[in-house]
């Protein structure tokens, strides 16, 4: 459709859930018996939230001068599916991230159906409305046929595709209509689909007006993969109101939140609202549905939301102020509370499947390859055990005092190879020190007191192939979330959890406001790639020294560096645990004389042992000593000792040892 006729008929695409099919008003209904939405949100273990965050618009990378809209991350939340009118056509098109907080990149636009809007005012096709399934393999969306300027919206129907590789955001196969019992004469659109893995369960939401009607209602079903209906269509009464537009329904993972458009009264705006209903469980009713309220809502319209799968993204669209036509704006909040593995929020928190391990070993030096006779420390081993990020001191040829280097072997059972200096787009000729990874290894956090920063603050660098050692982009500031104009001459480390999606940044800081010296503190990263606030980790800060913590990756074991009393040493490593990550971290505990330097006579000075490294395994820690027996410098070597993990509560091993999960696998070495 060539783009002058975009302006008249678009609009009514985008708002078509909302105002251009009637201004009707109708009466909330009050079914019996129904709990309030306050009760279920106060019980809603599984999924307690903080406020929505004021929304923001994506930017006009995302964004175009005309229409953008029906927004949905991929359960990776590294792919961006939308509806747009931008030149190239109307349909669905796709912006992919490297990482979480990574930049949006140019959107492609996908071919899921052949002749949707790329021109001409004849009977065409429009695709839109497109909603993952959690796995990532199927793809459902609408498709509208006859959109024309003379008969809109058409016949709308809905379609699902597979893909057998769910990061491959072009691997789509041929698109299906989904059975009789989901399409029918009438109008469906905007799917949701929910996964639930019982059988018979509901698991298919969306909306549908009969022919000639003005307002649209949410239905559920149950279908198979293939869009195979298994049971009658039924009307979602408790969302549904007469005379009113209820669309688009999009809901949590667990099945007991859902956010939808319309334009019922009580609204902030006069033709669309996003409104929110939430029930015990998926056997029972929806509650009475509450305005989700300012900042969410506008004056304006605001349509098509979707939840992400952590429910702790919303994204939707609007022509709000700020907006360029009609664009797409992303609201968040934080989670207080942990699904279990399956996403039902049933976990009763206790983690007795988390993992036991033996004492740990007496540390070995990691010998004169990796340690000069010059200051080596704050070591890093990569997921794979293949890498080791440290610090270089004075004898090293680097870029300044101190430099970060990196260390390669073949296996973790071949030896480490003679470092090499991450370069100049790392390192300058101030000082950088303290790298971490990601889990993903695509990012490089590290500390430095460069220029345009404060006394030492926290950067992070980026790269595309996480292979590629050299490979790192200009490094960039994390901000004033997390920085200050204290030092943050900290190692950080982050622990991602895979149920929720959630990210947080642990790091030490001497800011004011805290117990003592340095203090471990805690950010959450956003999903603008930007982190919040930093808040104190009370039960891990102490008035004295606090600093260098290192997660394990299921949050339940923290390692940090101390000179809190009962210290052996100037500096010793300590470990704190906690059976859930729904409770606060225990105290710490001193990892004892076999691991920390023992003390010193009076007259000599004290060893310092400080900047734990955990594996991803969990079974080798990598640390920094000062001044202990075996250093081949003077200053600082790195060491490492190693634990075996034993048999966990839940028995995953058979009578010879081999877990049966496909664990048997040592990625740590050392």
């Amino acid at each position: 459709m060539h783009r002058k006729f975009i302006a008249p008929i678009m609009p009514c695409l985008a708002l078509a859930l909302a105002g251009c099919r009637g201004d009707s008003t109708g009466t909330p209904s009050q079914p019996g018996g129904r709990i309030s939405l306050a009760s279920l949100q106060a019980a809603d273990a599984g999924g307690r939230f903080s406020p929505w965050s004021p929304p923001v618009n994506l930017g006009p990378v995302v964004n175009s001068d005309g229409l953008d809209q029906d927004p949905t991350l991929s359960p990776d939340a590294l792919s961006l599916y939308f509806t747009s009118d931008r030149p190239g056509g109307y349909g669905i098109w796709v912006s992919h991230r490297d990482c979480r907080d990574c930049p949006w990149q140019t959107p492609v636009k996908l071919q899921l159906v052949p002749d949707d809007f790329e021109g001409g005012l004849g009977p065409t096709q429009a695709v839109g409305a497109p909603a993952f399934s959690r796995d990532g393999h199927l793809l459902f969306f609408s498709r509208c046929v006859d959109c024309d300027a003379s008969h809109f919206p058409g016949s709308s129907d809905i379609f699902v595709t597979h893909r057998s590789d769910p990061t491959d955001d072009f691997g789509w196969g041929p698109a299906v209509p989904l059975g009789p019992g989901v399409n029918t004469t009438a109008n469906e659109d905007h799917p949701f689909y929910l996964q639930s893995a019982a059988d018979g369960a509901v698991n298919l939401y969306f909306c549908r007006n009969e022919p000639g009607s003005s307002r649209f209602d949410i239905y559920a079903a149950a279908v198979t993969r293939d869009g195979d209906s298994r049971g009658s269509t039924v009307l979602v009464s408790e969302l549904s109101l007469p005379g009113i537009n209820d669309v688009a329904p999009t809901l949590r993972a667990d099945g007991r939140e859902m956010v939808f458009q319309s334009n019922r009264p009580g609204g902030v705006g006069t033709r669309a609202d996003l409104w929110m209903s939430m029930r015990r469980s998926a056997l029972e009713p929806w509650s009475v549905p509450e305005n989700m309220g300012t900042p969410v809502n506008t004056s304006a319209a605001e349509l098509q939301p979707s939840l992400s799968f952590d429910g702790r993204t919303l994204m939707f669209a609007s022509d709000r102020a700020g907006s360029r036509g009609n664009d797409i704006w992303m609201s968040t909040r934080t989670s207080t509370g942990e699904a279990d593995s399956d996403g039902d929020a049933a976990d009763d928190g206790s983690h007795d499947t988390a993992p036991r391990f033996s004492d740990w070993s007496r540390p070995v030096n990691l010998g004169p390859v990796v340690n000069s006779i010059g200051p080596d420390f704050d070591p890093f081993i990569s997921k794979d055990g293949l890498s080791l990020y440290f610090t270089g001191g004075r004898n090293r040829p680097g870029f300044g005092l101190r430099d970060i280097w990196v260390s390669h072997r073949a296996s973790v059972n071949d030896p480490w190879e003679p470092p090499l200096n991450l370069g100049p787009t790392i390192n300058t000729d101030a000082h950088e020190s303290k790298p971490t990874l990601s889990a993903d290894g695509h990012r490089l956090y590290f500390a430095s007191n460069r220029a345009g920063g404060g006394d030492w603050d926290l950067y992070v660098s980026r790269r595309r192939d996480k292979r590629d050692d050299f490979g790192w982009e200009p490094p960039v500031n994390l901000g004033s979330g997390v920085n200050s104009v204290a030092s943050e001459e900290s190692a950080v480390t982050l622990f991602e959890d895979d149920v929720t999606g959630t990210t947080t940044l642990y790091f030490g800081s001497n800011r004011t406001g805290g117990s003592g010296d340095f203090d471990i503190y805690a950010s959450t990263l956003l999903s603008d790639g930007t982190f919040a606030p930093a808040t104190l980790v009370p039960e891990l800060s102490t008035p004295f020294t606090d600093q260098d913590p290192a997660v394990r990756r299921d949050g339940l074991e923290m390692f940090l560096a101390s000179d809190r009393p009962g210290t052996f040493g100037a500096t010793d490593l300590w470990v704190a645990t906690r059976t859930s990550t729904l409770e606060p971290w225990g105290t710490p505990v001193n990892l004892g004389p076999l691991v920390n330097t023992p003390s010193r006579p009076a007259d000599q000075e004290q060893a310092n042992d400080w900047r734990p490294a955990l594996s991803f395994d969990g079974t080798t820690l990598y640390f920094n000593s000062a001044l202990r027996a075996g250093n081949v410098s003077d200053m600082f070597d790195i060491w490492v000792t190693t634990r075996s993990e034993l048999t966990r509560p839940d028995d995953h091993a058979d009578a010879k040892g081999h877990r049966r999960d496909g664990r048997d696998g040592h990625h740590g070495g050392h």
